[in-house]
């Protein structure tokens, strides 16, 4: 068994004939990965000459046993690691081009869904583009925002009048382009939402509520939290395979990078699961209105109380309003603006309730508990926007921002409105 250190190079002939030749065995995959990482690390720091890698050093199915990769004992630098791991990857494809003839060329390394789907699956940063120039007092374009809302407004009423499933395929479109919006707000702080599992389980989550009932509806959400939850492990899981990042054992020394990327796995889950709750679960509420009877006058009351809400603070908001409700949050909320928002709220939810054949006494409940849960839900979305760093959450609907600037008070407002239907309407 030879004791040497050095690799030995193929282009050197032996020294006499009666010199054995270097026993050679096969190169596993997993040594042939540590090999790689070992040379894109040496070359990242200046510590390797890139002259001294030979074709025949990169056969696929012999290498010298003197030249297998041993067990490092001392961790890298997180800076070397990180490097050597996008070095590895650029690495790859000089090597298989430099392959023996006739040689097989390595298996490239798998790449992640996101990175293969590219930006449909993995939406990049959302700019911070200025909105449209407002006009007046008002805080915004007027003429576009009346626009887009008339048009969004005969959209919903074509598809509640004509068949009650093509609201339900609106409501999984708006939801899944919502999904988007927050992905590209979430990576502009490093997060990144699996779109793939909470898209799918936004199709289960409505069709559940439509063709079942609540306890399906809440069984999809349920299996579409945990699958986005395992696939933030597993798609880090993947990204790590082969590296020194999935090899290093617990009794190695982590650094605050390694610290990082695992802490990172964590934040990425919590934020799936934020958002399989915020959007698919919430709006499985308004299908489960829509499937009770007179599902589409309900529909229309979900729809009718947060624009009541957000048209009555806005008009007392820009005409009176002097005491700022929350300015480091939202400072354009006013108490004045909260006030209207009770008064034209409650009045639109007593004349809902009346057409509903309810008890009148109910509408001013309902609009008061509208009013409230609304605007802690635009709150909430103000508070996002801040800590991400964003006026609007997308530009897809002028004068009024993203989807999810429309869906804010919509959304929080679902599930009580069908609590209220199920305790004092049917």
């Amino acid at each position: 068994m030879m004791t040497t250190n050095s690799p030995i190079d193929p282009q050197q002939a032996p020294a006499s004939s009666s010199q054995a030749p270097a026993e050679v065995l096969p190169e596993t995959r997993m040594a042939r990965r540590r090999r790689l990482q070992q040379e894109a690390t040496a070359r990242v720091a200046g510590q390797g000459d890139a002259s001294a890698v030979t074709p025949e050093a990169h056969s696929e199915n012999f290498v010298p046993v003197t030249a297998l990769p041993t067990a490092q004992d001392d961790a890298s630098s997180a800076s070397q690691l990180s490097a050597a791991t996008i070095a590895s990857a650029a690495l790859l494809p000089v090597i298989e081009n430099e392959s023996g003839v006739g040689s097989k060329p390595l298996k490239r390394e798998r790449r992640s869904l996101w990175d293969t789907c590219g930006t449909i699956l993995s939406p990049g940063p959302t700019p911070n583009r200025p909105p449209l120039p407002s006009t007046g007092k008002a805080g915004r374009n007027l003429p576009a925002a009346l626009g887009v809302a008339a048009v969004l407004v005969g959209i919903v009423l074509a598809t509640l009048m004509f068949t009650k499933v093509l609201f339900t395929g609106l409501v999984i479109i708006a939801v899944c382009g919502a999904l988007w919006e927050l992905a590209g707000a979430f990576a502009r702080k490093g997060l990144r939402l699996p779109l793939a599992p909470l898209w799918l389980g936004t199709i289960g989550v409505v069709v559940c509520a439509w063709s079942v009932g609540a306890e399906a509806m809440f069984g999809a959400y349920l299996a579409t939290a945990g699958a986005a939850f395992l696939w933030c492990f597993f798609d880090h899981c993947e990204a790590e395979a082969g590296t020194d990042w999935e090899l290093a054992s617990s009794s190695d020394i982590h650094d605050g990078a390694h610290d990082t990327l695992r802490r990172s796995r964590t934040s990425n889950a919590v934020a799936a699961v934020f958002a399989a709750t915020y959007l698919p679960f919430l709006s499985g509420f308004a299908v489960l209105l829509l499937a009770q009877d007179h599902g589409v006058g309900k529909v229309l009351m979900l729809i009718a109380l947060p624009v009541a809400n957000d048209t009555g603070g806005w008009l007392a908001g820009i005409t009176f309003g002097k005491h700022p409700m929350a300015p480091s949050v939202s400072p354009k909320k006013s108490w004045e603006g909260f006030a209207g928002s009770m008064i034209a709220t409650i009045l639109t939810a007593t004349g809902c309730i009346w057409a509903l054949n309810g008890p009148i006494w109910a509408g001013p409940i309902l609009g008061a508990c509208i009013v409230v849960v609304s605007t802690l839900g635009d709150l909430g979305e103000s508070l996002i926007k801040r800590d991400v760093g964003l006026k609007d959450m997308g530009t897809l609907l002028p004068g009024h921002g993203g989807l999810m600037d429309r869906l804010d008070s919509i959304l929080v407002a679902a599930p009580v409105v069908y609590l209220f239907c199920l305790l004092a309407l049917c």
